[in-house]
């Protein structure tokens, strides 16, 4: 299947005598969105951490209606339990 890619270009020429005008103060609608907040484990959210009370204290006050605190770990030493390999004697009390 061919694919075809086009281009679309201006016909007219920008015109200074056109000027766009924005009242910031009209309200045309209401936004009804839902404040939600996505928490990366890292290093710095653990218990006893430097940011730990911080951090968690301005989620608190953030007061969004969903927090996930989220299972994907970018710290592989926080998300993996042991780096050493488990052996038959660890598995079957050899």
């Amino acid at each position: 299947m061919p694919i075809h890619f086009s281009s679309c270009r201006y016909k007219d020429k920008p015109r200074p005598d056109r000027e766009l005008k924005v009242d910031w103060t009209a309200k045309s609608m209401t936004s009804r969105s839902t404040p939600t907040l996505q928490v990366v484990g890292n290093p710095q959210l653990r218990r006893k951490a430097f940011m730990h009370d911080g951090a968690f204290n301005a989620l608190r006050d953030l007061k969004a209606d969903y927090v996930r605190y989220v299972p994907w770990f970018p710290y592989p030493k926080l998300a993996v339990a042991d780096w050493t390999p488990l052996t038959a004697k660890d598995v079957l009390g050899l």
